[in-house]
């Protein structure tokens, strides 16, 4: 475990920012830093994201689950 840590004031501002994106890119920093991405350079690069582009665009949401039958009677 490292001994480097986001002071709490950063870390706050940071949640923030990644908060406002939605749930679509939070899925996204989880499913990195579940594959092993760097927390503190991760956290900075998605708080850096322009959170109005991606919600103009879609981006911010997740697409609905949908159950496939997989062909079975």
């Amino acid at each position: 475990m490292s001994d480097r840590r986001v002071p709490d004031a950063r870390l706050r501002h940071l949640a923030g920012r990644i908060h406002a994106l939605g749930e679509r890119p939070l899925f996204e920093l989880l499913r990195e830093l579940d594959a092993g991405a760097d927390l503190h350079p991760t956290l900075e690069a998605y708080a850096r994201l322009p959170a109005q582009f991606i919600a103009a665009h879609g981006g911010d949401r997740l697409m609905p689950l949908r159950a496939v039958d997989g062909g079975q009677p």
